[in-house]
């Protein structure tokens, strides 16, 4: 028998603990890329970012069909994308 929760929504842990995890190391990993990536080659950290936006986007997708919702992915992950890199050629130029 599942007894129901007291609180609102569903049980998880906490944020910090979901992304750096004492027993994996994947994500002092992602940590250590980002921090790397930003320190070292603009570009670099530029793709790291691009990457996690498409990670972000096909999770909405997830989400919005778990709500019978039905978006077309390629339109929006291309649009991600060029609002991403069009906005830090922009910000070159304004140096």
């Amino acid at each position: 028998m599942v007894r129901p929760t007291r609180g609102r929504g569903r049980r998880r842990p906490p944020a910090p603990a979901a992304t750096f995890p004492r027993r994996s190391r994947s994500g002092w990993g992602v940590g250590a890329a980002i921090l790397v990536s930003l320190f070292t080659v603009r570009y670099l950290f530029i793709g790291v970012v691009a990457i996690a936006i498409a990670i972000g986007t096909i999770e909405l997708r997830r989400a919005f069909r778990a709500a019978d919702i039905s978006i077309t992915l390629t339109p929006v992950l291309i649009g991600g994308q060029a609002m991403m890199w069009l906005a830090c050629r922009s910000a070159a130029r304004a140096r």
